[in-house]
């Protein structure tokens, strides 16, 4: 009984020790589990910290690679005293000091001052500050666009600081401002319209000149007026449709000078300049130009006109009276003094030898005065123009001139050339006048052409040499009718203007000089009717 209570007692103690054991071994299981996890976790923890140093360092060498190579000044400063805490490399070269000087100085060593740098204190997050006025290490003052963010440095609440160099945009606004004021000066006082539109027409922009120009109370009452630019402009029809066309073509028209009505009616004169702009591919953009009232120019050009014609015909009238003065008087009288000399003459045996010397001299100077005369008579006013009219004149005129000057003239004129009013008559005799006369003083030519030309409704002559033609000087003279050939072309010109013609002078490509003159006659010649169209005297 007694080794069957020991046996009982081993075995209980036995499992009472397996049971302990397998406990235990479950418990170091779990310590183990638990250490492994602890050195798992650690082992993670140290890798995430090195991962996260690692990206901190990649960060900071981006941001002081983002921070040095930035082309535009940078810096940090602290916001409690305002010193330079960090500059980058474009502040240095920006401003002229070094990155010692920089770190030893404040913000309000750039010019900032001490209210400005606690005006950027105050600021929230990223924000601009506007344009600040900075001083270079030189004393050189630039303007600056600042931006700034609040950050923390190196355990300091600082700003980091960009600095945007806005010295020559800021001085080329203010020359543009100036220019534009300027320009807006110009523009309100000019005393001559200035106008823009867009291309089909509507305009966009009028000066007060304009609008009282045409009679508008202000320039906005002008463009609200609905019409086109030639509409608007007051032109009519064939102006409108001429001005186009002109601008269409080249882009740009120049003294344009049209008679338009003013808002109330009332008729001007009006000169325009109109242009048109493009973009660089050559779109049109719109149009510009200047309206200038020429009102009075124009009426002073008239009342010039009409006394320049006044002139004119007081000239050739008076021409008239001295030719028939000359020839009813002097000339008479130098007639009855040869009849006298000669009288004398017949007896002049009964006087010595140096009196019937004088009495020859005499006889043969009241001849060629009577010669003289008569050739300046008819210079004046050839009779042969009022009795026979201009063909006549003409072939007379010619013949005298080739005897006087030895210059060959070939004279053609149409044989159904009758008699043409007075006043065309003269005009075209006195042209050919004039013509020959600079081509005996200047062209240094041997011969010329005259050539008389009419059909239904026109009549005209043309006059060519072959000389030397016009000097280059000359040419653009010749618009004003001023040459070196004194007032002749200018006399010519406006002879021809009185009777509503046209007066053309221009050099040949081998020489010479054609005058060609054009006069509206209606019926043309009238085959020989003595008084068809004249205005006797």
């Amino acid at each position: 009984m007694l080794l069957a209570l020991k046996q009982k007692t081993c075995e209980k103690a036995e499992e009472d020790v397996g049971r302990h054991y397998r406990e235990l071994e479950i418990t170091a299981a779990t310590r183990a589990a638990q250490v492994e996890a602890l050195f798992n976790g650690l082992v993670f923890e140290v890798a995430q910290r090195k991962q996260a140093l690692e990206l901190m360092r990649r960060s900071e060498e981006q941001y002081r690679l983002l921070f040095e190579t930035n082309p535009f000044p940078m810096w940090v400063f602290s916001t409690e005293t305002h010193s330079f805490l960090a500059v980058n490399e474009a502040a240095v070269c920006r401003y002229g000091f070094s990155r010692q000087e920089f770190l030893a100085m404040t913000v309000k060593d750039l010019g900032l001052g001490e209210d400005d740098a606690s005006f950027l204190n105050n600021l929230p997050g990223f924000t601009s500050a506007g344009v600040r006025k900075h001083r270079k290490k030189d004393g050189t003052a630039i303007e600056v666009e600042v931006s700034t963010q609040a950050i923390a440095w190196a355990g300091r609440t600082a700003r980091l600081v960009l600095a945007h160099d806005v010295t020559e945009h800021q001085q080329a606004e203010r020359a543009l401002l100036e220019a534009e004021a300027k320009y807006r000066s110009i523009f309100e006082n000019a005393i001559e319209g200035i106008f823009r539109t867009t291309a089909d027409g509507r305009f966009l922009v009028a000066n007060p000149a304009l609008a009282e120009i045409y009679g508008f109370g202000s320039p906005e009452e002008f463009i609200r007026c609905p019409a086109e630019i030639g509409e608007k402009l007051g032109m009519d029809p064939g102006a409108r449709d001429k001005f186009k066309y002109l601008l269409h073509v080249s882009d740009v028209v120049k003294g344009f000078e049209t008679r338009v009505p003013r808002n109330d009616g009332t008729p001007i004169w009006v000169s325009i300049n109109a242009h048109a702009l493009r973009d660089a591919g050559g779109k049109l953009l719109h149009y510009e130009g200047t309206v200038q009232d020429i009102t009075k120019r124009k009426e002073a050009e008239r009342a010039l006109c009409l006394l320049s014609g006044r002139l004119l015909i007081l000239q050739d009238e008076e021409r008239r009276h001295i030719a028939r003065e000359l020839h009813d008087s002097m000339a008479q009288n130098l007639a009855a003094l040869a009849m006298d000399l000669t009288r004398v003459k017949e007896s002049a045996g009964k006087l010595d030898r140096k009196s019937r010397e004088a009495l020859a001299e005499s006889l043969e100077l009241a001849d060629q005065c009577g010669r003289e005369i008569r050739t300046l008579c008819y210079l004046l006013h050839p009779p042969l123009l009022d009795e026979h009219g201009l063909a006549a004149a003409l072939r007379w005129y010619v013949d005298g001139f080739t005897q006087r000057s030895g210059i060959r003239v070939s004279l053609h004129v149409p044989a159904q050339l009758g008699r043409l009013p007075q006043e065309i008559e003269t005009a075209l005799f006195r042209i050919v006048q004039e013509s020959l006369t600079n081509v005996h003083r200047h062209s240094g030519s041997p011969s010329a052409a005259i050539k008389v030309f009419l059909d239904s409704s026109r009549v005209g002559l043309e006059v060519k040499d072959v000389g030397k033609g016009i000097p280059p000087w000359g040419h653009g003279k010749l618009v004003d009718g001023v040459m070196g050939l004194g007032v002749g072309i200018a006399g010519m010109r406006e002879r021809v203007k009185q009777l509503g013609g046209e007066l053309r002078v221009r050099s040949t490509t081998g020489g010479g000089v054609i005058v060609k003159a054009t006069l509206p006659c209606p019926g043309g010649g009238d085959n020989g009717n003595p008084h068809s169209g004249r205005r006797r005297s």
